[in-house]
C-alpha cells in the first residue's frame, strides 16, 4: 500500500488527519474540497475533487456525519482506507471498517467492531464487546 494519502474536506477535522499521515511517514497526494475560498491548508493545495487521480488511501475528513455519509455513498468503496493514529491503543481482537479514523489516545478495547466512516475521537474509550455502527 501507498503511503500518499487523498483527503477530501480542508476543515479543521482535515488538519487533525494530516498530523497523523506525517506520524506515520505518509503525505498528502491531494486535498479536496468544493468550496471554492479555501486554497490552502497546512501548506497544502486544496483543489475540487477529481475522482480519476485517486488511486487509493483516500479518507473523508469532514466531521459531520450526515455529509460524510452522502459523501461516501458517491465514491468507489475500494479508495477509502483508515487512518489510526500511533499513540491510539487497539486490540488485536478488535475490528475497524474503511473510512475511519482513529485518533490521538483513544482506546479500543478488545472484540470491539467499528464501521465505516467513523470518527473515533482524541482520548476516546471503547470498552470490549461494543458495536459501534456505521458513520458514528
Amino acid at each position: 500500500m501507498s503511503n500518499k494519502y487523498y483527503l477530501y474536506g480542508a476543515s479543521g477535522h482535515c488538519k487533525v488527519l494530516i498530523d497523523i499521515i506525517q506520524l506515520k511517514g505518509g503525505s498528502v497526494a491531494k486535498v479536496y474540497d468544493d468550496n471554492p475560498l479555501i486554497d490552502k491548508i497546512l501548506e497544502i493545495e486544496v483543489s475540487d475533487y477529481k475522482k480519476d487521480e485517486i488511486v487509493g488511501n483516500l479518507v473523508i475528513s469532514i466531521g459531520n456525519n450526515k455529509i460524510r455519509k452522502r459523501i461516501s455513498k458517491t465514491i468507489n468503496k475500494d479508495l477509502f482506507c483508515k487512518l489510526i493514529h500511533p499513540n491510539s491503543v487497539i486490540d488485536k481482537s478488535s475490528f475497524i471498517d474503511i473510512g475511519t479514523v482513529v485518533m490521538a489516545g483513544a482506546v479500543i478495547n478488545s472484540w470491539t467492531e467499528i464501521g465505516k466512516h467513523c470518527i473515533i475521537n482524541t482520548s476516546s474509550s471503547i470498552d470490549h464487546d461494543c458495536i459501534i455502527e456505521d458513520y458514528v
